[in-house]
C-alpha cells in the first residue's frame, strides 16, 4: 500500500510540474520567439515539449520500472 501512495505522489508532482511549464513558461518563450523572428519558427517550442513527452513514452518510463521490479 505504501508503494502505491508513493507512485501516486510522484504522478501528481509530475502533472503539477508539467502544468507549470506548459502554462507559465512555454507561452512567453513562444511569444518571445514569435516577436523576434516569425510565428512559424515559434512553434518549435511546443514541438520540443511534445518530443520530450514522446521520448519519455518511448523509453523513459522503463527506467522506473526496472528499478522497482528488482526491489
Amino acid at each position: 500500500m505504501k508503494v502505491a501512495s508513493c507512485v501516486a505522489i510522484k504522478a501528481g508532482f509530475v502533472l503539477w510540474v508539467m502544468a507549470v511549464l506548459g502554462g507559465a513558461i512555454q507561452p512567453p518563450v513562444q511569444g518571445w520567439i514569435a516577436d523576434h523572428s516569425n510565428i512559424q519558427l515559434s512553434f518549435i517550442v511546443p514541438f520540443i515539449a511534445y518530443a520530450c513527452v514522446a521520448i519519455y513514452r518511448a523509453m523513459g518510463h522503463r527506467i522506473g520500472r526496472s528499478n522497482s521490479a528488482s526491489a
